[in-house]
């Protein structure tokens, strides 16, 4: 039967760092030209001693251990002290998330928090092995880790004075060669902006006997609102960083059968009350679909934080344990494949609501049923 078959499912592969962090890391930045937005978010990290700046105590800040990987924070024991950056032309203002500014002291070698942006005033520059210099503008003292705690110092890079570096929050986003590039995407936390290159896809209707239908959700640049499940189409074989914003704002405002929520041990979770099928993006004889996760279309365990599913109605379909995707077709393929607005009294693909009503123009969204089969749009 259809539904006793394997299935090889298609996951992104599992970055290590993911695994301490929900779906997202912390990369090494080199040059000011990845600064020059207030939405980032980043933290101050030491290489030469594997550590991470936590927070600020009378007056000098705290470190504590983390594991590093070529630029890549992979874990750590304390969250770390995340801060935003705001361009100021010849300065920058460091802003901690508690809304208080990092002071860098023009004298000695404090470093503290201030209530308001006066006398912030900081200075960013980058050294050709991508060590940051960050210090009052007007000065040449800059931060630097000196016996496990940073200090403003005249001295930087020697072996009491270590050097410290930047790293910026990204989403960590991976396009198999086997799915064409294709992934589902789910971000929990933290909103993002589409970058060049990638296409977002919502899943807007499912019927057995013919592909989903997929609308494109965002143009290239949008800013993604947290809680979106979308499909993402991107070059094959290629992974990308993508920072986090905290002003992406963007919703998708159609239907989209894709789903991100679970539950407190992992399990799909549909956002509406209901009956669904779960789905979960695989491989199935060749045929590129969505298919159950788990027997009959139960809600099946996510191994991945930022990994989408299907959540279908169960009246909308008739316990399909697959729904094929056309990728020939991924620009546009609809369930209803009239055009909107047009007459249906031909007798051709007539659409009648739940409760046996004709439609005369094809609706909006909603579940009808079209030649004698449920479909959702």
């Amino acid at each position: 039967m259809f539904c006793a078959l394997c299935l090889l499912a298609i996951f992104t592969p599992t970055v290590a760092q993911t695994t301490v962090l929900n779906g997202y890391v912390y990369k090494k930045v080199t040059s000011t030209t990845e600064l020059n937005t207030v939405a980032y978010d980043f933290i101050l990290v030491c290489e030469a001693t594997n550590s991470v700046m936590t927070g600020i105590s009378n007056s000098k800040d705290q470190m504590e251990s983390c594991t590093l990987s070529d630029g890549i924070l992979t874990g750590y024991d304390t969250e770390p002290f995340v801060f935003t950056l705001t361009n100021k032309s010849s300065y920058y203002y460091i802003k901690s998330s508690s809304g208080q500014y990092l002071k860098a002291a023009t004298s000695g070698t404090n470093l503290s928090l201030a209530s308001t942006s006066k006398d912030c005033e900081l200075a960013i520059k980058f050294e050709a092995n991508g060590d940051v210099k960050i210090g009052y503008y007007k000065s040449n003292k800059y931060i630097s880790l000196n016996n496990g705690v940073l200090g403003h110092n005249g001295t930087y890079g020697t072996d009491s004075y270590k050097a410290v570096q930047l790293y910026r929050r990204e989403y960590v986003v991976s396009f198999p060669k086997a799915t064409q590039g294709l992934t589902t995407f789910y971000n929990a936390d933290y909103g993002y902006e589409l970058p060049s290159g990638v296409t977002a896809y919502a899943v807007s209707c499912a019927d057995e006997n013919q592909p989903i239908g997929m609308t494109k959700a965002f143009n290239t640049g949008a800013y993604i609102k947290s809680n979106t499940a979308l499909l993402l189409k991107g070059t094959p074989g290629e992974t990308l960083y993508i920072p986090t914003r905290n002003n992406a704002a963007g919703v998708f405002s159609g239907t989209n059968l894709l789903e991100g929520g679970r539950t407190a041990d992992g399990y799909t979770a549909a956002s509406k009350a209901g009956d669904y099928y779960y789905y979960k993006l695989a491989i199935k004889d060749g045929q590129l679909g969505f298919y159950w996760g788990a027997e009959k279309g139960a809600a099946f365990q996510m191994t991945k934080p930022t990994t989408a599913y299907l959540a279908v109605p169960k009246s909308a379909v008739q316990q399909a344990a697959g729904l094929r995707i056309d990728l020939d077709a991924i620009t546009g393929v609809k369930c209803l494949e009239m055009q909107g607005g047009k007459d249906l009294n031909d007798g051709d693909g007539q659409i009648y609501t739940l409760d046996g009503r004709r439609c005369t123009t094809v609706p909006r969204k909603g579940m009808y049923i079209i030649n004698g089969k449920k479909v959702i749009r």
